[in-house]
């Protein structure tokens, strides 16, 4: 936890790295197609989605995202995942250097069980939906604990590791609202180079309302080694979901490489300026 307070004497450093990403706005932009989740037919425009069979949800049985009220102050639109079902997109380009932002609302599935889960990989493969998991390079869910309303964030590295707690959210399937709405505002900023001699990348998350981030910086679990390549493919599923969860407001931005050891090691700092950009980003979206 950092709070925000403790920050002054780094005031000119988050000015100039947050001058930096501003530069990059209109590359952010392009990177995924309706990320804000307001231009729906049945599914949400732009996305791939499909069901994904799993333990609960089998074949021929059909699970997709659910249109449902945005998460945040200004979001008139999100995403519910319902289980078996999933999202994903290409990337307008391949990133080595790169941050992602999101906001999302998990239920608790029960001691052990998994409700959010995002994979990150190369572009094309559409991990989850082919079963090309061995592609992904990050992994990341959220499980239920022996204390119900608490949850766990874990990410893959050969085993799941805990790196955060969460609080879950309830959701009515009769009206498809949040009863309970506990959402986070994420922000995953990676770099896949060569540069720092090994790939690494920086998780964020805030609970709305709240003014202190958890920050875990500098992560090196990875599903797949991603050094030296690309990231391409953003995918929200439910593979092996117990429990859904909703997801709004998802910003990919390319960093700048002058930039990304800095955000890498001022996580907790930047968090700021890339909820403001996607903040412009919404307000963009709507304009249009």
């Amino acid at each position: 936890m950092i709070p925000l307070s403790r920050h002054r004497l780094l005031a000119s450093a988050l000015l100039l790295l947050g001058g930096t990403l501003l530069v990059g706005a209109s590359s952010a932009e392009a990177q995924v197609t309706n990320g804000t989740l307001e231009t729906w037919a049945t599914t949400p425009t732009g996305w791939t989605t499909a069901t994904v069979p799993n333990g609960t949800v089998g074949v021929g049985t059909t699970a997709t995202p659910i249109q449902i009220a945005g998460l945040t102050s200004g979001s008139t639109s999100a995403a519910y995942l319902p289980v078996g079902s999933a999202m994903s997109q290409d990337s307008s380009s391949s990133l080595t250097n790169f941050s992602l932002s999101f906001v999302v609302a998990a239920t608790d599935p029960g001691n052990g069980n998994r409700s959010f889960n995002l994979a990150l990989g190369p572009q094309d493969t559409n991990i989850s939906q082919s079963g090309s998991l061995s592609a992904t390079f990050i992994n990341l869910k959220v499980i239920g604990t022996s204390t119900p309303g608490t949850l766990q964030l874990q990410t893959y590295n050969g085993s799941w590791q805990t790196i955060g707690t969460l609080q879950s959210s309830t959701f009515n399937t009769g009206t498809n609202t949040f009863t309970t709405l506990n959402a986070y505002d994420f922000t995953i900023t990676g770099s896949f180079s060569n540069t720092y001699g090994a790939s690494r990348y920086t998780i964020s998350y805030l609970l709305e309302g709240s003014s202190t981030p958890t920050v875990i910086s500098n992560i090196s679990y990875f599903q797949g080694d991603p050094n030296g390549s690309a990231l391409g493919l953003v995918e929200f599923n439910g593979s092996s979901s117990q429990s859904g969860y909703a997801i709004d407001n998802i910003v990919l931005a390319a960093v700048p490489e002058p930039g990304t050891n800095l955000l890498l090691g001022l996580g907790g700092l930047l968090f700021l300026t890339v909820l403001g950009r996607r903040s412009l980003e919404r307000a963009r979206s709507i304009a249009a």
